[in-house]
């Protein structure tokens, strides 16, 4: 007899995945990695006069969205792909805290995304470091799924299931620790945006995370174990 569990995901596996348009794709990721271009040039230029960097701020984000090959973004898309929708989140705000409006209510709501995160944190890396070793194939875990995790992604079980994660923190305050709900509101407007576009790539895994927030994640881990 089947397994009740196997034939709840393989049931919504039968059909093939929603993909995002082309033309949602092609203008998602022109904007998003504007955006990414946008935030680099703000740090570089962090102690200049806010006049200057929303100039550079502009000047970046238009640069971004040019057509063609004289576009950063091209060439980001061709090596990178195209980052995921929690980082541009991410991004947005960090942006907003450089270039935006000065005021202290706005300042005290966009908090540092990763401030006061620690599990949460964690887990993302975690699910990295699942997400390499399922692609190499090397995924050592017997996980209770009937698909590798990768294309489980695909499934409308795994955004439920990441959609009921992201309500955590709203219904047991104790568990967003110390950065209260302007960071883990991320999670829940991400998947919302995800269902609404299903960019970048119509799997829930590379909307949540990609290789180069990872990486990030790894050195935010890492100052904060050297302050302890």
């Amino acid at each position: 007899m089947m397994n009740p569990w196997f034939a709840a995901v393989t049931g919504h596996w039968d059909g093939l995945p929603v993909l995002p348009g082309m033309a949602i794709t092609a203008y998602a990721n022109a904007l998003a990695w504007a955006l990414v271009l946008a935030w680099l040039f703000a740090c570089m230029a962090a102690r200049a006069p806010v006049s200057l960097r929303r100039a550079l701020v502009l000047a970046a984000l238009v640069w971004g969205l040019l057509p063609g090959a004289v576009s950063p973004s091209y060439w980001l898309g061709l090596t990178f792909r195209a980052p995921s929708l929690i980082t541009c989140l991410i991004v947005l705000a960090a942006l907003w805290r450089s270039v935006g409006p000065q005021a202290r209510w706005l300042q005290r709501a966009i908090k540092r995304p990763a401030e006061g995160l620690q599990w949460q944190v964690l887990a993302a890396l975690v699910l990295g470091y699942l997400l390499l070793l399922d692609t190499l194939a090397l995924l050592p875990l017997p996980l209770p799924l009937p698909l590798p995790l990768y294309a489980f992604g695909f499934s409308p079980l795994c955004l439920l299931a990441l959609g009921v994660v992201s309500l955590i923190p709203w219904v047991f305050p104790w568990a967003a620790g110390r950065s209260g709900g302007s960071a883990w509101v991320l999670l829940p407007l991400a998947l919302l945006l995800f269902v609404l576009t299903r960019w970048p790539s119509g799997n829930v895994w590379d909307a949540v995370l990609d290789p180069c927030l990872w990486l990030v994640l790894h050195a935010h881990v890492w100052r904060r174990a050297r302050r302890l």
